[in-house]
């Protein structure tokens, strides 16, 4: 099992492979989740990192690629690869994810300005969380179905839908309070 310290010290690693690789291509490595929110668990916790990239050319995600094979901090290490201009355009799209990204991280290289200065608007907000939710519930239905004759997987299932409500729900208390919500992935 991989201590904290020891996933911190792989991720500058990788995120210096990156700069070195990337140069100006690079805007900003940063660890999200579990890692950024203090509450990482070696055993059950993935390794989420956000790249910011000023392109996603070919030749940047080649070399993007090449870091990964051989520098990846993990097996459990996943990536999210936005550009600059992406994160900006996104706004609408993912403001529940990009809220968390830029509420809850650590800067390992490069500078997070663009995710700073990326404001959400509470409607778009109000309508990813009824989107996610509404998905949820949809697909909780299948889950149910698949896991009537076995007990086991449809308390696997159902626990799977219930983690996956959290964020949206979160997301809504928080519209209604002003009050910020923090779910932790225990």
């Amino acid at each position: 099992t991989t201590t904290r310290q020891e996933i911190d010290a792989r991720i500058d690693a990788f995120g210096a492979a990156l700069s070195d690789a990337l140069k100006d291509k690079l805007a900003a490595v940063l660890v999200y989740g579990s890692l950024a929110k203090g509450d990482y668990s070696p055993s059950a916790s993935d390794h989420n990192i956000a790249l910011i990239l000023t392109d996603d050319h070919a030749s940047t995600l080649r070399s993007v690629a090449g870091v990964m094979r051989d520098h990846r901090p993990s097996k459990r290490t996943t990536l999210l690869i936005l550009t600059s201009e992406e994160l900006e355009r996104a706004r609408d799209v993912f403001p529940l994810k990009l809220r968390d990204l830029a509420r809850h991280n650590r800067l390992v290289c490069g500078s997070n300005e663009s995710l700073e200065a990326c404001e959400l608007n509470s409607e778009d907000l109000a309508r990813d969380c009824e989107q996610q939710l509404r998905g949820l519930a949809i697909r909780s239905r299948r889950l149910f179905l698949r896991g009537t004759s076995n007990p086991d997987l449809l308390r696997h299932n159902l626990t799977i839908s219930y983690k996956g409500m959290l964020p949206p729900l979160a997301g809504l208390i928080e519209l209604m309070t002003g009050e910020e919500i923090v779910i932790h992935e225990q």
